[in-house]
């Protein structure tokens, strides 16, 4: 190394020879170390470099934050971005601040440009918002789901007006925020913003004042903050007193330029700060220069001198010695030794690597990045980095020099947390109130705070403060584990290093804290839990092997090595709340709520610090984009994937190989069980929940079964001989299937249905059984897939609620909490009904079968107890009877008992004998309802049903013992009479009444003595609305106002054909000729009545004048007539001939909405009702002797003659 500036030695008689160094620079200009023992003893007898000001004691730079003159400074404390001309294409829109959107954003009723105008000179068009959006005073529409969300969607904040107060699911030691956001009750009233809106700060109470702390500020009101958020650039206090009469200092290892200056607009006093290294190294650094001024000089050496390398004098005429740069003096005050450049802590001579040699040290860089010219920091290589950000409304991608956003994602709700995948161009991100991380997992999560993927193992992981839990699953989300869930309250970010297995996390909870295990959550530690209170973001520097974290509360930006040592500060001032943060080469970039910006400093010193994106919408993550920030490494699963059945999960080590939910694996170390053997199922209002019981990993911690769109699951069963479970929701009326992972979800019964409140698996006949307290019914599917349902119980039901089975013995029991609570017996065929149990019940609720010692356990939310009887119902015992709240769920298993609790939101278990030995499985689980155990212990039981369906045509149920023996019943699907051989079914209801029902058609037999509606097996219809029977051959035909169709098809569902389908606009009338062979249908559209032959051939027109909007048409085909309805402006009844002539109106006045009509033949009069006026009439096929036969009928429609009824 040439030096271009000498080392400086000074000899002080004064005070016994003692000797100072002062190490300047070397010859590439790079700042270098004055150590204090130097500085404080020379400018400590007055050698100031000014004559008006002194130096502080020298620390670590990390701290530091160079302060630059006022005007460049905006009123957060950051340097403002020098102006810059962009030129948008033809295809952006320029923003008046000079930066570029996508044209098509240009009115479209959301500000995109910081200032909105993109919205400005817009034509203002009331929108139609349409089902499913919300109309904002504001002309615009936004989702349903946004309305009352706390985020001001609209823009005007009408979105949030008028709504009730959220209720939440926040700890009893926390403060729900408007938003949703939970924090803690400690912030409550603490003089600082927490929630969004700051509503933690409103109706505060005035706290009496306590004694603060040493390390605390007293403010103007009495509450206390740390004393290190005291002149930090941030008014934590109310009145803003922390920030009030702070005097304009540097920081200790930093040298201040000139005096300080007022700026009379923003009444601050500002000062302009250096680095103390950069004093007496020969450049001049303050803009006058003051840093240059009475340092000392280099002088020859004198004959006999005993410095070893350089002489110099300083101002008062003291001689010394100093040494070449890169050499320090020593303790004998004139020999000189090496520094070794590289172990500088607080301002590293290298942005990455450092190699030291005598006298000299050389800066290197990592693969995939090359030295810059001042040969100290490192470059990228490849692409221009990127930066992509979380908005909440959409994930934006903005470069790093300039204001141009591109928009990769649009219309979220609450984008909140992101990362990605470089080499297979994916992003992941979390959407909170939907719960999901997006396009790959929708199911069991709350609130999912942090999401990393790992691009080397092609994994992700997230946290959810709501679970509070650490999970891993594959990048498609098929593949899932749990990798920490103890000890955890409030995880927010996390971070991985695929090449040292590692994954970091925060958690904000009562004791913050950054904890680092391995990714397949082994080696567990907390590293960093000292001075933390708001960890937010974290991220790594993979060139130097570092952590960065932002902490919200304490307004810094820290970084340590990945065992938490070596902590140091990095930004510690202009942080008014930091949320997320990311690296790039040596900047470090940051997220702010309170600026709604991005931000920028060096990585290491702090300094630079600059706003570069502002006027964002809600900055929320954010990661720099550029393939070395996701850098190569082995695989520690090699390339088959470590050889496991299902995944595989780095170690520092290895590798382990894991399993789902419910799954063990085996000895070998690397195959999972196909199937799980011991499982706790239990329904949640929104999801099922799956729990190991057998001891294991994660057997502590339950897994959400991946299944979609459940509204409000209440009753569960299972099937291990498929593994698969089904549950009933009570909302959306259907009854539900899919295996244990989810898969293969389907909908089997979603028809008649109104409130399925119980549920069961016949596993000797594979069978489906089911309670509907709404149509107080017990039915039975003879298929697990829906097929072939039949009525098994319909009269003297009053709320079924749950229902068991015993195919042992051939019964069926169920509760039932109507006005006579009771539990009943009937055979599963239906037959043999008897009460059970009929006194002291009150809502007598799950059910469960000791199939081993004969018993029947029920729980009764009413009487808060838990009993049991022998299967015939005597010996009645009350096996729980105290501190049973609110008992729903039962099942037992083994030698134990479990139950689900509405009030404490709890799952609980207990010995099944004695009702000891009771503990809290889950707690804190709102919305439970049904709770089952499956296992593959179920008893084997030969039956006959087995054997050819036990001679059934169609369904063979079990029934009770005959002598001990097996026994069976041959029954048939609902509407069909089973014939007299009592195996055989009819083909078909030979009486039905047919109906149309917008998405389907419905048939209701006559020939059974119950009245339920059949779904016919047609494809989904999307609007239907009028529907005829050729009684000939039995086809159905019927229109569809939507497809604009009329079709028909047999009543098996099969040889569906488009009989008329085009000239068709609103077809709400159809009648088939089956003695003429033709088809008759009325066109409100058209405005006309038609004809045609059954297959659509021949259609001819045969009214079209005079006809407002034609509705009903019936005819009469021994008279030759037709009939219809017409409820236009002039509402009215008209017949005609069958071939549209000697037209007349038979009804005119005292009509509303004549709809449907029907003629009956024998009686020669003609009926219709009136939506309307609700009533139904008649009259002779001439209008006279016109009779109300029944009133007060709901919007009747559809009308037909059924012998002497009406229907």
């Amino acid at each position: 190394m040439t030096p271009s500036t000498q080392n400086l030695v000074l000899s002080s008689p004064s005070d016994g020879g003692r000797s100072w160094s002062a190490h300047l620079a070397t010859n590439l200009g790079l700042p270098d170390l004055i150590p204090s023992w130097y500085l404080e003893n020379f400018y400590r007898k007055g050698n100031y470099p000014n004559d008006h000001q002194g130096l502080d004691s020298y620390s670590s730079p990390m701290a530091s934050l160079v302060l630059t003159d006022s005007s460049q400074l905006t009123a957060d404390g950051f340097e403002k971005l020098p102006d810059q001309i962009i030129s948008c294409t033809n295809n952006e829109f320029k923003c008046t601040d000079g930066s570029c959107v996508s044209l098509t954003w240009k009115c479209d009723l959301e500000p995109d440009c910081s200032d909105g105008s993109d919205e400005v000179e817009c034509e203002v068009v009331p929108p139609s918002c349409s089902e499913g959006e919300f109309q904002c005073a504001y002309p615009r529409c936004v989702r349903q789901e946004f309305r009352c969300d706390g985020d001001d969607d609209c823009g005007d904040w009408s979105d949030e007006d008028d709504c009730p107060k959220i209720g939440g699911s926040c700890a009893s030691t926390e403060f729900r925020c408007n938003s949703g956001k939970c924090i803690s009750d400690r912030w409550r009233c603490d003089e600082e913003r927490d929630c969004e809106s700051g509503e933690d700060e409103d109706s505060c109470v005035e706290k009496r004042p306590r004694t603060c702390g040493p390390d605390e500020f007293t403010c103007s009101k009495g509450n206390c903050i740390l004393k290190t958020w005291v002149c930090d650039g941030v008014h934590d206090c109310s009145h803003g007193e922390d920030e009030g009469n702070c005097e304009a200092t540097c920081e200790e290892n930093q040298f201040r330029c000139g005096k300080p200056s007022n700026d009379s607009a923003t009444s601050r006093v500002t000062i302009n700060c250096i680095g103390r290294k950069h004093v007496c190294d020969g450049k001049k650094d303050c803009p006058k220069g003051e840093d240059e001024r009475n340092c000392p000089k280099k002088v020859p050496c004198k004959h006999g001198t005993v410095c070893k390398q350089v002489c110099v004098i300083y101002p008062n005429n003291t001689e010394g010695c100093s040494c070449y740069p890169g050499y320090s003096l020593s303790k004998d005050g004139h020999n000189c030794h090496d520094i070794d450049e590289c172990m500088f802590e607080t301002d590293p001579v290298c942005s990455q690597t450092c190699n030291n040699t005598v006298g000299l040290f050389t800066c290197g860089c990592m693969t995939g990045y090359v030295l810059r010219p001042d040969g100290r920091s490192c470059k990228a290589l490849g692409a221009a980095p990127t930066l992509l950000f979380a908005n909440r409304v959409d994930i934006r991608q903005v470069s790093l020099n300039n204001a141009k956003y591109t928009a990769l994602l649009k219309g979220l709700h609450n984008a909140i947390a992101l990362d990605y995948h470089y080499q297979k161009g994916l992003i992941y991100w979390t959407d909170t109130p939907r719960f999901v991380i997006a396009d790959v997992i929708r199911w069991g999560l709350e609130s999912p705070g942090g999401v990393a993927v790992d691009w080397v193992h092609d994994i992700f992981f997230w946290t959810d403060s709501g679970t509070r839990r650490v999970e891993v699953a594959t990048l498609d989300g098929s593949q899932r584990v749990i990798i920490a869930s103890s000890d955890l309250d409030k995880p927010r970010a996390i971070v991985l290093h695929p090449g040292e297995a590692y994954v970091f996390w925060t958690d904000w909870g009562p004791k913050p804290k950054i904890e680092r295990a391995e990714m397949d959550g082994s080696n567990r530690k907390i590293i960093v839990e000292e001075s933390l209170f708001w960890p937010n973001g974290l991220c790594i520097d993979y060139t130097m092997s570092r952590l960065y974290w932002a902490d919200a509360k304490h307004h810094v930006i820290e970084t340590a090595k990945f065992d938490g040592t070596d902590r140091k500060k990095v930004i510690s001032k202009g942080l008014p709340h930091p949320f997320a943060i990311t690296l790039f080469e040596d900047a470090i970039y940051w997220t702010d709520w309170h600026t709604k910006s991005i931000a920028t400093a060096n990585k290491l010193t702090g300094t630079g610090m600059k706003i570069i994106h502002s006027g964002l919408h809600f900055p929320m993550d954010v990661h720099s984009y550029h393939s070395l920030r996701q850098p190569p490494y082995p695989n520690h699963c090699g390339n088959n994937n470590g050889g496991c059945s299902h995944m595989c999960l780095p170690r520092r080590s290895g590798y382990q190989c894991v399993c789902p939910m419910g799954l063990k694996l085996q000895s070998n170390r690397k195959s999972c069980d196909s199937t799980p053997e011991k499982l706790l199922l239990f329904a949640r209002k929104k999801e099922l929940r799956i729990r190991q019981l057998d001891k294991g990993p994660n057997s502590d911690v339950d897994m959400v079964v991946p299944v979609d769109g459940i509204q409000s699951a209440v009753a569960l069963a299972w099937d291990s001989n498929t593994d698969s479970i089904f549950w009933t929701d009570v909302e959306a009326d259907t009854i539900n299937r899919a295996f244990l992972n989810g898969s293969n979800q389907q909908v089997i019964v979603s028809s008649n249905l109104e409130s399925p409140a119980g549920l069961a698996v016949d596993w000797v006949t594979s069978k489906l059984y089911w309670t509907d307290a709404g149509t107080n019914r017990i039915e039975d599917l003879s298929n697990l897939d829906g097929s072939m349902r039949a009525l098994l119980v319909w009269e003297g039901l009053d709320k079924p609620r749950d229902i068991v089975v015993d195919p042992i013995g051939g019964y069926m029991y169920w509760s039932d909490w109507g006005e006579v609570p009771k539990i009943e017996r009937a055979g599963m065929d239906g037959s043999m009904r008897a009460p059970l149990i009929t006194h002291n019940l009150t809502w007598p609720n799950g059910l469960a079968i000791d199939h081993d010692k004969g018993r029947i356990y029920w729980a009764d939310g009413g009487t808060k107890a838990i009993e049991y009887a022998n299967l015939d119902g005597r010996s009645r015992t009350v096996l729980i009877g105290s501190e049973l709240p609110h008992p729903f769920g039962l099942a037992v298993f083994e030698r134990k008992i479990y139950w689900t609790d509405w009030d404490t939101s709890s799952i609980h278990t207990a010995d099944k004998l004695t009702g000891k030995d009771r503990t809290v499985l889950r707690s804190g689980v709102s919305g439970l309802m049904d709770v089952r155990v499956f296992h593959r212990g179920r008893q084997p039981v030969q039956s006959m049903c087995r054997s050819q369906n036990g001679g059934c045509s169609h369904l063979c149920l079990l029934a009770p013992l005959v002598l001990g023996a097996q026994s069976h019943t041959c029954a048939c699907p609902i509407g069909i009479k089973l014939l007299d051989d009592k195996k055989t079914c009819s083909l078909g209801p030979m009486n039905s009444l047919i109906f149309a029902h917008r998405v389907d058609i419905r048939q209701i037999s006559l020939d059974v003595p119950y009245i339920v509606d059949v779904v016919l097996p047609l494809p989904p219809l999307k609007n239907a609305i009028a529907a005829d029977v050729d009684r000939k051959t039995g086809e159905i035909y019927w229109t569809d106002t939507a497809e604009d169709l009329i079709q028909k098809a047999t009543q098996d569902g099969k040889n569906i054909e488009n009989i008329i389908f085009d000239g068709l606009e609103t077809a709400d009338g159809i009648v088939v000729d089956s003695t003429g062979r033709k088809l008759y249908w009325t066109d409100a559209g058209r405005n006309s009545i038609e004809v045609a032959e059954l297959d659509g051939r021949n259609r001819k027109v045969l009214v079209w004048s005079g006809l407002e909007s034609p509705r009903a048409i019936t005819l009469h085909y021994y008279h030759g007539l037709m009939f219809w309805s017409d409820w236009g402006k002039n509402a009215r009844i008209e017949q005609a001939d069958m071939d549209g002539k000697n037209r007349l109106t038979l009804i005119s006045d005292g009509l509303g909405w004549p709809n449907g009509l029907a003629i009956d033949r024998a009686a020669g009069r003609l009926y219709w009702n009136d939506g309307k006026r609700k009533t139904i009439e008649s009259s002779d096929l001439y209008g006279r002797d016109r009779k109300v036969i029944v009133r007060n009928v709901p919007h009747p429609y559809g009308l037909v003659i059924v012998g002497s009824h009406i229907a």
